[in-house]
């Protein structure tokens, strides 16, 4: 998001889990500090390249009217024909970005402007008691200081850390567990 409007999507196949979509917001906003974030089409440009390099697309491939549509809006560039759908399709029309987040499971937003994330890729509640080994039943949950839900740019790394460490903790009332 970029002046409250959607600038991109970026779809990962297979990829609705609590870990990998923190990973992939490090290395989308690791990535758009390195970039000119001011002007939307040079960003938008910026990101179809940052997919082209990780191994994804744009969305449909070269056939697909988001393809051609892009090409409109950059004539002069020459772009992927094809990609892995598990490394990313990129969409920035709002016919194919609205197509993207349909086929979503978990949705991580990166706001620009104020520098924060949102994330709902989290299970919540405690885990049901009927699945727990009696060692599991005494665990309690550790406390974080860092909302899963909205963090800043800066948080990222802390709560990756976090994830890593933890198949749940608590943030104020709520238990989040990961998606695995």
């Amino acid at each position: 998001m970029k002046n409250d409007e959607d600038i991109a999507a970026i779809y990962y196949h297979w990829s609705a889990y609590s870990l990998s979509t923190l990973q992939e917001i490090k290395q989308i906003t690791d990535y758009l500090c390195e970039v000119d974030i001011e002007d939307t089409k040079n960003l938008q440009l910026s990101l179809i390249r940052f997919v082209e390099s990780i191994g994804g697309c744009i969305s449909g491939g070269e056939t697909s009217d988001e393809f051609k549509e892009i090409q409109k809006i950059f004539p002069n560039e020459v772009f992927a024909k094809h990609g892995n759908r598990t490394c990313g399709l990129i969409a920035i029309t709002k016919k194919e970005i609205e197509s993207l987040y349909s086929w979503a499971e978990g949705v991580a937003t990166i706001y620009l402007d104020e520098g924060i994330v949102t994330d709902d890729v989290w299970w919540f509640g405690d885990p049901d008691e009927e699945e727990l080994d009696d060692e599991e039943k005494d665990f309690t949950p550790p406390e974080i200081d860092i909302n899963p839900d909205e963090f800043t740019f800066e948080d990222i790394d802390a709560l990756i850390s976090i994830v890593k460490d933890n198949h749940c903790f608590k943030y104020g009332d709520t238990v989040y567990q990961l998606i695995e």
